[in-house]
């Protein structure tokens, strides 16, 4: 089945799949899990971080990065050892879920537009999105951006 898949994968890296392919025994295919939006975040003591807390599609791309945002966040908050814990994980989620939902949300609309796609579709839109971002750096015209807001972010900013 998987050989069915790659067989017109070309240049380097289609051989080298091929070949993982054919010394590859089983192949099993896993599941996308998502958490649906909301929930709680913490109890007690205990505090959920990344994909226990949020669990999204993996399409915005930004799965290890909302982790440790959320880590280096929490360890800010704690460092203040006045503060009640269930202040520190209510400002937590204050700071986190408005993030952690436009994030969702973009990962999802990206899901749904890629299977909408066909691969050619999918190949002319990563040229197109190649091209552009070349040419606005050519031009200096990175930090016009173009819908990349939730990239440019730093925990550190948050006002804790």
């Amino acid at each position: 089945m998987l050989q069915g898949i790659l067989k017109d994968a070309r240049g380097e890296w289609g051989s080298a799949l091929k070949e993982l392919a054919n010394k590859t025994s089983v192949v099993q295919f896993y599941p996308v899990y998502r958490l649906p939006p909301g929930g709680a975040w913490s109890k007690g003591r205990c505090v959920l971080v990344g994909d226990a807390a949020h669990a999204m599609s993996p399409h915005a791309g930004q799965g290890v990065s909302m982790a440790l945002e959320d880590v280096f966040l929490l360890s800010r908050l704690l460092e203040d050892r006045t503060r009640p814990l269930r202040e520190v994980f209510e400002r937590y989620d204050q700071i986190r879920r408005p993030r952690v939902n436009a994030i969702y949300k973009m990962a999802a609309q990206n899901a749904t537009v890629r299977r909408k796609t066909g691969p050619g579709g999918l190949w002319l839109k990563e040229v197109g999105i190649s091209t552009v971002v070349h040419l606005m750096g050519a031009l200096g015209l990175e930090k016009v951006g173009m819908r990349q807001k939730h990239l440019v972010y730093d925990i550190g900013e948050e006002e804790l």
